[in-house]
């Protein structure tokens, strides 16, 4: 099983560049040198595109690191200085959050596909949440089958959470669920935004026995790191 380690990372103004820099030419790579690590990805925020929503203050870089296990994640802690491990500049904040990601398979596919279209809308839900069981089985059981007939989708992704030591990292959050829907553009994304699945998958959540508590959207453009 492959497991999902998200670092959200917000940042001051004048280190939002630099930050990008540093963990494209430095922590990506350093990462992947590690027998642990199967794959890094780095998600950052569009100004441009941020206009989308009306949720604020998307974190300038989110950082995935997919390895084997949550051992192989363990190791990784228990051998690392986390200062070293995943630097924050001077004004950044980070919060950490520990997945199982599940692939769904998009309308027309006998299975899911690698994720490689680069325009990612990042979705969490978090606690209070009346019964968050109940919400999350009725989110898996429903909403993606709806997102798999958006016009020109590429990829669908949802994340259970897996719980972390809490000695381990960063804090974490009250993440109950996350999803992820992948698309070649942003005119890809928002002409599907613009369909008529989109009022489907309103009336999903409408439909949900348990409303949603606390929720998050985000487009990101990602860059992708594999093992040579």
């Amino acid at each position: 099983m492959t497991v999902a380690y998200f670092l959200d990372i917000t940042a001051t103004p004048e280190n939002v560049d630099p930050l990008r820099e540093l963990y494209r030419n430095l922590v990506a790579p350093d990462l992947l040198k590690r027998d642990e690590v199967e794959s890094v990805h780095l998600f950052v925020s569009d100004k441009a595109e941020r206009q989308f929503d009306s949720d604020q203050n998307p974190p300038e870089l989110s950082l995935q690191v997919d390895v084997r296990s949550i051992e192989s994640l363990q190791e990784i802690f228990a051998g690392s200085d986390l200062p070293t491990l995943f630097p924050l500049l001077d004004g950044c904040k980070a919060t950490q959050d520990c997945f199982e990601p599940i692939h769904f398979q998009v309308a027309g596919e006998a299975e899911p596909l690698p994720r490689r279209a680069l325009l990612s809308y990042n979705v969490r839900y978090y606690q209070p949440v009346g019964d968050y069981k109940t919400f999350v089985e009725f989110y898996l059981t429903h909403h993606p089958q709806i997102l798999a007939d958006l016009p020109l989708i590429r990829n669908i992704l949802c994340y259970l959470p897996i719980q972390l030591d809490d000695q381990i990292g960063f804090p974490g959050t009250s993440c109950i669920i996350g999803n992820e829907v992948v698309f070649d553009t942003f005119q890809d994304f928002r002409a599907a935004q613009l369909s008529d699945v989109r009022v489907r998958l309103r009336e999903d959540m409408q439909a949900s026995p348990v409303p949603a508590g606390p929720n998050t959207h985000f487009v990101f453009r990602r860059e992708d790191f594999f093992k040579l």
